[in-house]
């Protein structure tokens, strides 16, 4: 994002993707992480079996708040045997 040429005083859309096993597990993980203000599209899999749970959150891109988020996230998948698979963001002016 720096090489970029992002603005990280500013707020940017950043996305986190977890990936579940189940339908079931999707909605169980979105719910949670509603809980912890982020925005969350369940969408069924699109090849393979794997649910995704793309969750996003209007944020500074602090390096400390994005490895919490980071460790947080992949908690809650791996109580759904599923997987926190990082995150990504576009560069806002």
């Amino acid at each position: 994002m720096r090489e970029l040429g992002a603005d990280f005083t500013k707020l940017h859309t950043i996305e986190f993707f977890v990936y579940v096993p189940t339908e079931e597990a999707a909605y169980k993980a979105s719910a949670r992480m509603r809980e912890s203000a982020f925005d969350v599209e369940v969408c069924p899999p699109e090849s393979g079996e794997k649910w995704l749970c793309l969750a996003t959150k209007r944020m500074v891109p602090e390096l400390g708040e994005l490895e919490r988020i980071r460790r947080e996230l992949t908690a809650l998948a791996e109580s759904l045997n599923g997987e926190f698979d990082g995150w990504g963001a576009l560069v806002e002016e």
